[in-house]
């Protein structure tokens, strides 16, 4: 892995960070994996080390699920981005890295929606 970038999500007016995006090339440059941190701005303080670390090892996680081919089935292919479950780690092909700054930027919403879709089944 390598070319590691890290990157803050901000809310509101003041731009106040709350989520974090750590994302590494695979060796070849093609392939982004991906882990996402949030943080619960009513109970917890930001803290960029803590989001660091978080959303660093949940990228680490998603590259050893699809590189040790391990836990395929907790993964979905959205069109563009092969997504975990929990919607907070990943892979996508480097050509569509946009489409996940997208998602990473309203991924509260994301998340918010995925959660209600299953209170309803």
């Amino acid at each position: 892995m390598n070319d590691e970038r890290v990157r803050y999500g901000r809310v509101g007016e003041k731009r106040i960070p709350k989520n974090t995006l750590f994302t590494a090339k695979s060796e070849d440059g093609e392939t982004i994996y991906f882990g996402i941190a949030r943080c619960n701005s009513k109970a917890d303080d930001f803290k960029r080390e803590v989001g660091t670390y978080v959303a660093g090892e949940r990228q680490l996680k998603a590259y050893q699920d699809f590189n040790e081919r391990k836990n395929s089935w907790d993964y979905y292919f959205t069109g563009t981005i092969d997504l975990h479950k929990s919607g907070l780690r990943g892979k996508v092909d480097r050509k569509y890295v946009k489409v996940l700054l997208e998602y990473f930027k309203d991924i509260d919403q994301h998340l918010l929606k995925r959660y209600n879709e299953s209170k309803r089944k």
